[in-house]
Parts: C-alpha cells; structure tokens; sequence
C-alpha cells in the first residue's frame, strides 16, 4: 500500500486520490460485497455503503467526511471482517488507506493546533529577532554563536583573545556545548593552557544544550588526564555503599561509555555524620539539610 505520513499535507495528498472513479468504484465492490464480512455484522459495512453514495454525488471535503469515518478504525475491521475469507479486508491497500485518512481526521484538532503553534514560534523568533536588532542585544545563544564565528573565522582576533587570557579553566565542563568548546579549542589548542573540570555523570543540562558528546569529544584529544580518587565530602560508608551499588550494574548504567570508577573516602566527613533523632535527621547546624538521606545497613543509628 501507498504510504501516507502525518499532516495537513499527507491528508490534502491522500483524500483526493481515494475520491477518483477507480477507487470509488473498489469502494462500492467491498462496501456491497456481503461474503467479507461476519455473519450479523453490519455496522462496518453500512459505514463503507454509506461514505460510497456519499462519494457519489460528488467530491467530498475533509469535513463532509469527518463523521462518516469517525469510528472506522483497524479494530473495527478486525471484529466486522469474515474470519476465513482471504485476503481478509485489512489487506485491502484501499481499506488501509481510507482507514488512514480516518486517523488523520480524527488527529485533525492536534494537526491544527501545532500549525498554530509552529506559526506563533516563528513569530516570536521573527520578533525577539528585530527587537534585538532594534536595542543592539543579543541572546545568549546568539552571543555565543558570534564569538563562534569570530573566533574560527578569524586568526587575528583569536590571538589577541589569547594574549588577554594564556590560560583558562572550565568547571562543569559536561554541560558544555559544541559551539562553547569549539572556541576555547580554536584558542587553546595550539598554544596555551586549558584545564577541563568535568564528570560525565553529571550531565543534567542536555535541555540547555549541554552535549555530553562534545565532554567525550574532548576527553579523546587532551594532552593528560587526572583523575580523583579521594572523595573528602562524604563519609566512608556512604563511599562503601555506592561502591558496592554501582559493582553490580552492567557498563551501560548511566549511558555508553560512561563508566563509575570506584574511589574511597578521606574519612574527615565520618565525624560529623548525620545523626537519627526519631524520625527527623539533624546536624550540628539546625537548619534542616536540602537532601535526601538513606540509611547504610550495618550503620544502626547513622544516615547518609
């Protein structure tokens, strides 16, 4: 059968050619033909008989046929078609596309709405667009894109940014972004110092544009690396237990290609533990703690 995608478009395309005398005529051969259909099964075929006397008196619009198709779907066919006759009529290429044409009439309202909502996107884009233009501002994204273009495109004012600023250092370096890391590598790659701070499995701003491909990117090209291996913040029985949880998780946990890498504890944090007072956590500050606490099995009393 004729593959029809989702759309305004795809339902322009495909109710004229359902509408032609060849296919009003194969419509009338299934919508009559009473040996394709269950015994005492009527609701689909009086459907079909009725769409084809509509079809007949003329061309029909996507509104005349809105109700006519409303409720004909492929479970429909399924309980109304005869149970041993092949081909059966969900392998009618005809019944398929009309029963395609349903669903798009039945996705109209939502095929609407994100035409108006495509058509206000573009407005707003348009808009903020000149009013920039108007105020000599920039977006953030627009301002980075600049420098961008600037920095690659042109050697000279990439050496004089270099001479202002021989080194440079970035934290949370996960959550950059193609465009970010490609102007501190035009800066730094040949000359200079760049140091990368960064853990893959942080990466939270993916919906910012953070890219954990360009964090993998340039962990491939730097010169060395330097790993942690002492975690000084936490005490050891939650390092233990984390340890112990990640073990036994296969190498795909947190995505490909990110790995957890074992560390072990300073021991400076055990001696201000959380303590458990009934069911209310406290330290020695009183102002209640912005984090969810899990009690470590073997440590009675203790939260983490």
């Amino acid at each position: 059968p004729r593959q029809y995608g989702g759309g305004r478009a795809a339902l322009d395309a495909l109710l004229p050619a359902l509408q032609t005398p060849q296919r009003i005529a194969e419509l009338g051969a299934l919508a009559f033909d009473a040996a394709r259909y269950a015994s005492r099964k009527r609701a689909l075929r009086e459907r079909l008989q009725t769409l084809h006397a509509l079809l007949g008196a003329g061309p029909c619009t996507r509104a005349e046929l809105t109700q006519p198709l409303a409720d004909i779907d492929a479970d429909m066919v399924r309980a109304q078609q005869h149970p041993e006759r092949t081909p059966s009529l969900l392998e009618s290429t005809l019944l398929q596309d009309w029963l395609r044409a349903a669903e798009l009439l039945r996705e109209w309202p939502a095929i609407v709405r994100g035409e108006v909502l495509a058509a206000a996107i573009e407005f707003c884009r348009a808009a903020m667009t000149q009013r920039l233009l108007e105020r000599g501002g920039f977006t953030f994204g627009a301002l980075i894109e600049r420098v961008h273009a600037r920095v690659v495109d042109d050697a000279n004012f990439a050496q004089r940014l270099f001479e202002r600023y021989p080194c440079a250092l970035i934290d949370e370096f996960q959550d950059t972004d193609q465009h970010q890391y490609a102007i501190f590598d035009a800066l730094y790659r040949a000359r200079g110092t760049l140091l990368l701070v960064g853990d893959p499995k942080q990466a939270i701003y993916a919906f910012r544009g953070g890219d954990i491909a360009t964090y993998r990117r340039a962990e491939r090209s730097v010169d060395a690396r330097v790993s942690l291996a002492v975690n000084w913040r936490s005490t050891r029985a939650y390092i233990d237990a984390l340890n112990g949880l990640y073990a036994h998780a296969d190498g795909g946990a947190m995505g490909a290609g990110i790995d957890y890498r074992a560390v072990r504890a300073g021991g400076k944090a055990d001696a201000q533990a959380l303590q458990c007072a009934g069911d209310h956590a406290r330290t020695a500050d009183p102002a209640p703690a912005a984090s969810t606490r899990w009690r470590v099995a073997g440590q009675a009393g203790r939260c983490r």
